[in-house]
């Protein structure tokens, strides 16, 4: 069976003095084991749920209708950088920031990626809340950037098209995501995560299982 594999584009340099952040996911009580639950961002308005973030769709909705839903709904000063990078406020009132992107040529008129950050000890909700609702890791990739003690792992679900980012020294349904990617679905099969090794997904354990994996053979 071919692999999927997903491109992660980076996000422009952040102000250094953020607040953390606590941003749960609300879980649906419906869904079954075989079909993932829906999962809605904190701030995320009533009705869209993922991969819905801030009522924009990534292979859904045209870039220059995302951009409307931002100008009317985000404050002038929130809105800045690149076009399609903003940042919003939880209900705690600490800070969101969100980035889109534009597809390729195919589709040069939709969203092809939503980019969600919660910097410097904020966080997404955990990798349980994914698990939980049904999300299954599909591949996943080891980050280069290793804290002593800690590993740095990308996520892709075999749904919807998402990607978490966590950091921990052990991963558990605790570890908590630091970044989120929503991804057109059509699109992934054809990009790549870029230097990033790829490796095997084997659960919960210690930092130093993961760090010590080697990737797979090609």
């Amino acid at each position: 069976m071919s692999r999927c594999r997903v491109v992660l584009l980076a996000i422009p340099t952040l102000v250094l003095s953020l607040s953390c952040v606590w941003l749960p996911f609300h879980t649906d009580a419906g869904g079954s084991d075989t079909q993932a639950k829906d999962l809605n961002l904190e701030f995320n308005p009533e009705g869209c749920e993922l991969p819905c973030v801030w009522g924009i769709t990534p292979g859904q909705t045209e870039i220059n209708e995302a951009l409307d839903i931002v100008t009317s709904t985000v404050p002038d000063e929130q809105i800045g950088g690149p076009i399609g990078t903003f940042w919003i406020r939880d209900s705690n009132e600490n800070q969101v920031f969100i980035e889109l992107h534009q597809s390729g040529p195919q589709n040069v008129e939709l969203v092809s990626q939503i980019t969600v950050l919660m910097p410097y000890g904020g966080n997404l909700g955990t990798l349980g809340d994914f698990l939980g609702a049904g999300y299954h890791p599909s591949q996943v990739f080891r980050g280069d950037i290793n804290p002593p003690n800690e590993v740095n792992l990308l996520i892709t679900f075999d749904q919807d098209g998402l990607v978490v980012e966590i950091h921990d020294t052990q991963i558990s349904p605790k570890s908590f995501v630091t970044t989120l990617y929503v991804l057109d679905p059509d699109l992934s099969a054809i990009l790549v995560v870029k230097d990033l090794p790829e490796i095997s997904w084997i659960g919960f354990a210690p930092a130093e299982d993961y760090l010590n994996l080697p990737s797979p053979p090609e």
